[in-house]
């Protein structure tokens, strides 16, 4: 295995050296080997903990250390300096690497200075080699060395010492005479007696053909792949320069310390502003009676000793913009009853397109229960994480929501949104999410949160509580309390209606947390498990079966607590878990949540983490570790029972086609359906997309409806563009496409029809009184057909929605009908098949139609009457020389399209009224319908 012998060589023996005999077993195998640079003694130590084979303490001191432009400057006394402070700090357990010691500029410019510094070097420093630029011209002075009895490796391509001899730090060989150089200054190196040679910014061709060419190893650097070894700068790689400074092409940066340090500044300067540092575990006490001893010899008035208050939180956190990280029900919840406040900023971060674009349109709506009116509607900011950028250092405070296995990509938006002196809480299930946050998000105060209320999201735009509960915050250190964030934190939420305490100390923070993990380790399995909900669990717990079950679970993950020093919350734990069972009876866990919708579930977060935190401390969880992987099965079993992404789309033409592949699919899999006519553009995509972010199964359907025109209407002339349709299905990851033939849809002799008598005496039914009804007609048997979980329609044909809407609610079908908002052109036209119609002229005009639409929309929410805001609507787009007649303006309400009464929009209405438009354009006699929903 490649690094193998390396890690062997350099852990065989505690206090040992890295051998020249040992670096060359390694090239003899072909393991690459490892230098880089160090200059202090904390780099020294940083190399050694990491392995590296060997470590150079290079003339580029004079530059990354010491701000010089080149290292013409650097002395022998410097480097003798550096290269001592680097050897001391190697006092870790493994092997210390093999020490080069960088002869500088002008300390070897006759034999007698190169030996003379070099053993220097030796004496001074206890080098194992020292290095030195040139070729050819060196190449005596390098056998001197050698002879003398100092291994030397030789550099030689882009050497740095005379750079200006070189026309600046540019790459060498690079043409057939200067490549043919570089090889022959290489060979005389190794005639030399050197026992390795620097390549340093060659053409990976000529270093791979020196390398090949040459007995001893090749250490790159900007000279490709191909080279024995690597070398890089240690302030390249870990990123200690400013982030706006040059990084040369070869260098590698494997960390952002620069950051770090910054904000770690940044911070200690705010909290010595704020009087939050130092705090008591940072400062020394003196006995009262010697105190006042002092004070009555200096002949002082004694003072009386100032409170804790006095001291700590002089200054209180200052909470301006709070970003949510999460846009599950968690996440949801707290950025809209935060956003609810009013006085803060708060945007809500996620990937979630359906959600976010919901929130956009409409705000989220916040229920009380789920089937409930929205108790208010907030109006959170939504975010996509891809735009995270955006927010670079704008929040105050992060507050991240997310399950166990998005903790990672949390935290490195949490490290790129929050302010320098920013706190970040996890509001998360589980074990170990704080430490992952802080390992990322460093230099800002990392906050945990346990939180026992219960929330869900139903549908996109709306979160609903499923039970109430308490938030407890606190710090992971007592300093990180004293400074003032978790009570900040604990008063912002109980103010936004999240009743929150902080606990007081972080020990007892952590036995909250484990006394959930153990309640959480029972219910959250076995319900998942066993496929029930919490009430039907408590009752199987309560057999003896299931008590001995659940006793084994969490007396196993008690017994890691008490090893650990943690006293939980409760003696009785099964009680415990009894209560939160009960009390949640009609909830279903979360990861029985996960399981349905076939997503990753939390297991390796709460028993997982237990086993790991059980096995380091020599303790075997055998109820856990099986619970586990139970559970890893029944993720598994989803796996299996979803089509295969990225494998071929199936086209089902007949409905018996239809039917058996619906058959096939597993009764847990959540089926989307996304119903369309076909000319498919980017909002029918949407549509898709919205389905595949909520279901594991995506079904799509062609199906152009004869009966939806009428006898003035060209069937013939509707877009059929099946071929381009079906590559943009399998482009969105569509599972299934349906293209029945209209004879299976509308079988000769069938009579019965769905109608909708009210949608025919308003707007779009008075111009087609036969649409509706056919519409619906087809929306039902095509709902028949393919038995969706969730079926999906757009916006933009709004009396549509309302019908099939109220259609799949007056007979009961148990398909879901979600509405997508219009996905629109940049200029704010409606995405339609029927765009393509316009003229040159009419398109370029056509925003007028949406811009109309906003303006009556904000003519509404400053409080205009419904009639006065119509009617200046229709003066405005009848002002439109293009187009040749409004059709209708309607302000209706978006649940049945019933015309509001004149007057103010009643609050009540707010996130359900609908501001629709048709009009006829001049030119390709198009007609265009848009809305929006305020």
């Amino acid at each position: 295995r490649p690094g193998a012998s390396m890690q062997r060589v350099v852990a065989a023996a505690s206090g040992g050296r890295v051998t020249l005999r040992e670096l060359r077993q390694l090239y003899e195998q072909k393991t690459p080997l490892s230098m880089l640079t160090a200059y202090t003694a904390p780099q020294g130590y940083v190399a050694q903990a990491a392995g590296i084979n060997m470590v150079l303490v290079g003339d580029s001191a004079g530059m990354v250390e010491h701000g010089f432009t080149s290292p013409a400057r650097v002395t022998m006394d410097m480097m003798v300096h550096h290269t001592s402070a680097v050897i001391r700090g190697m006092s870790g357990p493994n092997k210390r690497p093999f020490i080069v010691g960088d002869l500088p500029t002008g300390s070897y410019l006759t034999q007698a200075d190169a030996l003379h510094n070099s053993f220097r070097f030796l004496k001074e420093c206890e080098v194992d080699a020292v290095k030195l630029e040139g070729g050819r011209r060196m190449a005596e002075h390098a056998a001197a060395i050698v002879a003398a009895g100092l291994p030397v490796i030789g550099h030689v391509g882009l050497t740095p010492q005379s750079a200006s001899a070189l026309s600046g730090y540019i790459a060498q060989g690079r043409s057939a005479a200067s490549a043919s150089a570089i090889f022959d200054d290489a060979l005389a190196l190794q005639d030399a007696g050197c026992c390795a040679i620097v390549l340093e910014c060659v053409p990976t061709a000529i270093s791979a053909h020196i390398t090949r060419a040459l007995t001893i190893p090749t250490i790159g650097i900007g000279s490709g792949p191909f080279t024995s070894g690597q070398v890089q700068v240690f302030h390249d790689i870990m990123g200690m320069n400013p982030p706006s400074s040059h990084l040369p092409r070869h260098a590698m940066r494997a960390a952002h310390v620069h950051t770090a340090w910054t904000n770690a500044a940044i911070k200690y300067r705010e909290q010595v502003e704020r009087r939050m540092f130092p705090t008591a575990q940072n400062s020394f006490t003196i006995p009262p009676a010697e105190e006042k001893k002092f004070l009555e010899a200096r002949g002082a008035q004694i003072p009386s000793a100032p409170s804790p208050a006095a001291i700590t939180n002089a200054v209180p956190p200052t909470i301006k913009h709070v970003c949510v990280i999460g846009g599950g029900a968690v996440g949801s919840l707290t950025a809209g009853a935060l956003s609810s406040l009013g006085d803060i900023k708060v945007t809500l971060v996620s990937s979630w397109d359906a959600h976010l674009n919901a929130i956009t349109a409409g705000g989220l709506a916040m229920l009380d229960a789920p089937n409930t009116p929205a108790r208010t509607v907030a109006r959170p900011t939504p975010v996509h994480a891809s735009a995270k950028q955006t927010l670079a250092g704008s929040a105050d405070l992060v507050v991240i929501a997310v399950k166990g296995t998005s903790t990672p990509a949390a935290a490195d938006i949490a490290a790129i949104v929050a302010k320098p002196s920013a706190c970040v809480v996890s509001l998360q299930n589980g074990l170990g999410h704080a430490k992952t946050i802080a390992d990322v998000v460093t230099g800002r105060t990392i906050v945990s949160a346990l939180t026992r209320f219960g929330a869900v999201v139903p549908r996109p735009g709306i979160v609903a509580r499923t039970g109430a509960g308490h938030t407890v915050v606190g710090a992971a250190d007592e300093q990180s309390l004293d400074a003032g964030w978790p009570q900040a934190v604990a008063a912002l939420f109980t103010r936004a209606g999240i009743a929150t305490s902080v606990a007081p100390s972080a020990k007892e923070l952590v036995s909250q947390v484990w006394g959930k993990v153990v309640v959480n380790s029972v219910v959250n399995p076995l319900s998942s498990l066993l496929d029930v909900n919490n009430g039907t669990l408590a009752a199987l717990l309560q057999t003896p079966p299931g008590k001995q079950l659940a006793m084994a679970i969490a007396n196993e993950i008690s017994g890691v607590a008490a090893a650990k020093g943690i006293q939980l919350p409760s003696t009785d734990v099964f009680a415990d878990i009894l209560k939160v069972a009960e009390s949640t009876a009609s909830n279903v866990s979360s990861m029985l949540s996960d399981i349905r919708r076939g997503v990753r579930t939390e297991i390796d977060f709460i028993n997982g983490a237990a086993v790991e935190e059980g096995e380091a401390l020599g303790q075997l969880l055998p109820a856990n570790r099986a619970i586990t992987e139970l559970v890893h099965l029944r993720e598994k079993l989803n796996d299996l029972a979803r089509p295969v992404r990225g494998g071929p789309m199936q086209v089902l033409e007949t409905l018996a086609d239809m039917r058996t592949a619906r058959r096939a699919i597993a009764s847990r899999m959540r089926v989307g359906f996304v119903p369309t006519m076909g000319a498919l553009h980017a909002g029918h995509i949407s549509l898709c997309e919205a389905a595949r972010k909520e279901c594991d199964v995506v079904i799509v359907s062609i199906f152009v409806n004869p009966t939806q025109f009428a006898a003035h209407e060209d069937l013939g002339k509707y877009p059929r563009t099946i071929e381009t349709d079906l590559s943009l299905l399998r482009q969105a990851g569509v599972d299934m496409v349906f293209l029945p033939p209209a004879s299976d849809i509308h079988p000769a002799g069938a009579v019965t029809t769905v109608g909708n008598s009210e949608a025919n005496l308003r707007h779009e039914g008075i111009r087609r009184p036969h649409f509706f009804g056919a519409v619906a007609t087809v929306v039902c048997k095509l709902l028949h057909a393919v038995q969706p979980d969730v079926a999906f329609f757009g916006q933009k044909d709004a009396q549509q929605c309302a019908v099939v809407s109220q259609m799949a609610r007056d007979l009961l079908f148990p398909s879901e009908i979600r509405i997508v908002p219009t996905v629109r052109e940049p200029d704010g036209l409606a995405m339609s098949s029927r765009n393509r119609y316009l003229t040159a002229d009419e398109r370029a005009i056509a925003s007028f139609i949406h811009n109309a639409l906003q303006a009556a929309g904000r003519r509404l929410a400053s409080g205009e009457s419904v009639e006065s805001v119509r009617a200046k609507a229709i003066d405005e787009l009848k002002q439109q020389p293009l187009m040749d007649a409004v059709e209708y303006v309607s302000i209706a309400d978006a649940r049945n399209m019933a015309e509001l009464d004149d007057g103010p929009l009643s609050s009540d209405l707010a996130g359900k009224t609908c501001l629709a438009v048709a009009v006829m354009m001049k030119q390709s006699r198009t007609r265009l319908i848009d809305n929006i929903v305020i």
